[in-house]
């Protein structure tokens, strides 16, 4: 895997540091903690957990830049628990996997999870846009790999303060409403969680994934098999060969 683009990196990452007290602060919340999230804080879950304030603010406008526009080419997604979810897969090729498969975002990530071996997978990143009256029912996420996956959604805008809920390992139900530049760290087959329906607003979210290996599962093959797998992997080699020209 080739991670992002190093004059991008250097122009949106080096002049910034993972804040130390980020991990911190996560020893002193207890998992079942209710209180209000903290500014720049980890929340952490066997399976799940969310971080605010997550790229450098520098990063994250890059990034608003070069996703938001991929909205308008996105289609309602019909193959998932989704409902009424307009969905678009990231051309490989794309400026926005420069940050996505950066090495700020490799070392953050293994800081937050303590896995030493994480590296960006070979599954397309997606755009989606929750409008009003979509939702997301409960759900785990899909084992595409063989090996330790993580599902990370990056929040770029919830103007409904949409709400996400999960499940911890005692059966009691969480609510968080995910803000700009916060990311949700959700291991493959780890808890149940699900967005629930929103009556004004939308929520636009960067959805892509890490792994410990790129050794794929059935699951891999099965989504790519879809009508969004199949024109994803058009886009990125049609974005190729526009690039090599």
């Amino acid at each position: 895997v080739v991670f992002g683009g190093k004059e991008l990196e250097k122009e949106v990452f080096d002049d910034e540091q993972v804040p130390p007290e980020v991990l911190d602060k996560a020893k002193r919340l207890t998992p079942l903690s209710a209180s209000p999230v903290p500014e720049t804080s980890v929340l952490f879950r066997p399976t799940l957990y969310y971080v605010e304030n997550f790229l450098p603010q520098k990063a994250f406008k890059r990034l608003l830049d070069l996703a938001l526009p991929l909205t308008a080419k996105g289609n309602i997604d019909v193959y998932t628990a989704a409902h009424n979810r307009s969905n678009y897969m990231v051309p490989a090729t794309h400026k926005v996997m420069e940050i996505v498969t950066s090495r700020f975002i490799r070392d953050k990530l293994q800081k937050i999870t303590k896995e030493t071996d994480l590296r960006p997978a070979d599954f397309p990143a997606e755009v989606r846009v929750y409008g009003t009256g979509s939702y997301m029912q409960w759900h785990r996420d899909y084992q595409l790999y063989r090996n330790r996956q993580h599902e990370l959604v990056l929040t770029l805008d919830n103007p409904s303060q949409g709400v996400t809920e999960y499940v911890d390992r005692h059966g009691v139900t969480h609510e968080i409403v995910t803000k700009p530049n916060s990311l949700l760290i959700l291991r493959a087959n780890g808890c149940e969680h699900r967005f629930k329906p929103i009556s004004s607003g939308t929520r636009t979210i960067l959805k892509f994934v890490y792994t410990r290996d790129v050794a794929k599962a059935d699951g891999y093959y099965t989504y790519m098999e879809t009508k969004d797998g199949r024109q994803w992997l058009q886009d990125s080699r049609q974005n190729k060969l526009d690039q090599s020209e």
